[in-house]
């Protein structure tokens, strides 16, 4: 049921990646930050850097550009990378882009985080044992409940606003530890206006009970007994 990418994508040997286990819960989170960290290094290195030249079907690996590889990683993870990168219908200046160490946004770090970085092991349809890797890719984006606001945000064509909610997307990538290609995405792109208007409407639907209206409620909020308990008043 899962996607598979529509380019054939390897991780190249990423510095300071640990995936021994560790048994400790003080190393072990303190593993899995290091690795998040070391993953985060790796995919959002300088363009001058590059990632890893991806294969075709032949498993002959072909070179098409840093910018090429960049956007076959981006419409894998379903975020955006860099505004050149951006999808046809317009720049997406809503991105919220990270901030540096003082708190000011900076356009230097990537608009995109690594979550969590951890392995898995199964057992494969033919009992044979399979190990993966397991990488999730978020970003957030400014949204507004006026579809016109939106746009207009989008494009840059008015001043900065707050956004009225976050609208977040991304992925989480599934990766074969034994060819390091990626296997499987279960994606929710950051670009994708249809699942940006139904969130808008259910958010409109619910707003009525506050908070933990989208939590209790439904759409006869007022009418369910357990929801008001949570309103609040």
């Amino acid at each position: 049921m899962w996607e598979r990418p529509e380019d054939v994508l390897k991780l190249d040997a990423i510095p300071g990646l640990q995936l021994d286990p560790v048994f400790d819960r003080v190393g072990a989170a303190q593993r899995a930050a290091e690795n998040v960290e070391a993953v985060e290094k790796w995919f959002f290195q300088s363009e001058d850097q590059g990632k890893d030249d991806y294969d075709d079907d032949d498993g002959e690996t072909e070179g098409k550009g840093e910018d090429s590889k960049d956007l076959c990683w981006q419409k894998a993870c379903g975020v955006i990378f860099r505004e050149d990168l951006m999808p046809e219908k317009g720049p997406l200046k809503t991105i919220l882009f990270n901030c540096d160490k003082s708190g000011r946004l900076t356009r230097k770090l990537p608009p995109a985080e690594i979550q969590q970085v951890r392995t898995t092991r199964r057992a494969g349809p033919d009992g044979q044992d399979i190990r993966q890797l397991i990488i999730e890719v978020t970003q957030e984006r400014r949204a507004f409940f006026d579809p016109a606001a939106q746009k207009d945000q989008d494009w840059g064509r008015k001043p900065h606003l707050p956004g009225d909610f976050i609208f977040r997307g991304g992925a989480t990538m599934i990766f074969d530890l034994r060819s390091g290609k990626l296997r499987y995405v279960i994606r929710k792109r950051i670009d994708d206006e249809a699942r940006l208007d139904a969130h808008r409407a259910f958010l409109a639907a619910h707003q009525r009970g506050g908070p933990l209206g989208a939590t209790y409620g439904s759409g006869a909020f007022l009418e369910e007994p357990f929801a008001m308990l949570h309103r609040g008043v």
